[in-house]
Formats: C-alpha cells, structure tokens, sequence
C-alpha cells in the first residue's frame, strides 16, 4: 500500500505540472478528511475483528471477511459523509436523485 501512496503522489505533481495549481487549492483538506475517515475505519474493524475471534465463536473466514468488508465499507461512507466532504455528498445526492424518479 505504500507503493501506491507513492505512485498517487508522482501522479499529482505530474498532473499539477500539466494543468496548474489552480486545481489543487481544495485538495489538502480531502486528503486530511480521507486520512482520518481510514484511521476511524480501522480502528472500528480492528475492534470488531478482536470480537469475533473468541474461541467459543465459530465464524468461517469467507463469511468474516464479508461481514467486515461491508461493515468497513459502510463505516468509511458514512464517515465521510459526515465530514462534508463534496465528491461523497454528490455521490449520495446523484443516488437520491435517481432514485426518486
């Protein structure tokens, strides 16, 4: 997972270098509220792997992996959503809108 913080990295100042620095004026704040959104989702699964791998709980892997993947999902939106952050909020505004039709 480093090698991709280091690839998204090279990709953005390449990417400033092409378009300007106009485009990165708003992106210091994201990254931030992405970074502390991840740290709460692991924190939250951390505990709730410790909880189910009691030795009197039998939970097979596939089904532990997928509980923990959608609860990890779920806890990573939410978190993000509750930050403000714009790209999530017109996501679930998109996803309101088509489905009131």
């Amino acid at each position: 997972s480093l090698s991709s913080v280091v690839l998204v990295i090279l990709l953005s100042i390449a990417l400033k270098r092409r378009i300007g620095g106009g485009f990165y004026q708003g992106q210091p704040g994201f990254f931030i509220k992405m970074g502390v959104a991840s740290l709460l989702m692991w924190f939250c699964l951390h505990f709730t792997e410790s909880l189910f791998f009691y030795d009197d709980f039998l939970m097979n892997d596939i089904s532990l992996l997928t509980l923990l993947g959608v609860l990890g999902m779920v806890i990573y939106l939410v978190s993000l959503r509750v930050m403000r952050v714009e790209e999530v909020n017109w996501v679930f505004n998109f996803i309101h809108n088509k489905l009131k039709k």
